[in-house]
């Protein structure tokens, strides 16, 4: 079997699709895409590009295998923060750690407000809320939550 298809067959596993929606999703039958998995036909470039992006890859982790081309974004954003947190202070890692315990807790006002809200108004403003997450005063209901 090739790298590619193994390699294929290994991130489809890791984000737990099957091959039938990341072929619907590349725009590929799902004949085609069972060739590529199965190691029968090679694809062409624009194909492989297309799979890499639905897979949330790059095209160089499906062909080599490399670990550098993944866009995992919470793994690559956790490996960057445990390598900045190393570099500080017990004091500066405690400012962050009540820094990002406040900021969970105004994700959950919002997911709160946004549930009750578009209970309400029917979605309408979630819309609003969405488009602009840093003034939720903008919805009125907003300010009987907080």
């Amino acid at each position: 079997m090739s790298m590619f298809a193994r390699n294929l067959r290994n991130r489809i596993k890791a984000l737990k699709l099957t091959e039938v929606q990341v072929a619907r999703a590349c725009g590929l039958s799902a004949r085609r895409f069972s060739h590529y998995v199965n190691d029968t036909r090679e694809p062409d470039l624009s194909t492989i590009i297309a799979i890499a992006s639905v897979l949330n890859t790059s095209p160089d982790e499906l062909l080599l295998g490399n670990g550098s081309g993944s866009r995992l974004p919470k793994d690559h954003v956790l490996a960057r923060l445990e390598y900045v947190v190393r570099q500080l202070s017990c004091e500066d890692i405690e400012i962050i750690v009540v820094q990002a315990k406040a900021l969970m807790q105004c994700r959950q006002r919002q997911a709160e407000h946004i549930v009750k809200c578009s209970e309400v108004k029917k979605v309408a403003c979630f819309k609003r809320f969405k488009n602009d997450p840093r003034k939720p005063a903008a919805c009125a209901c907003y300010k009987n939550i907080t």
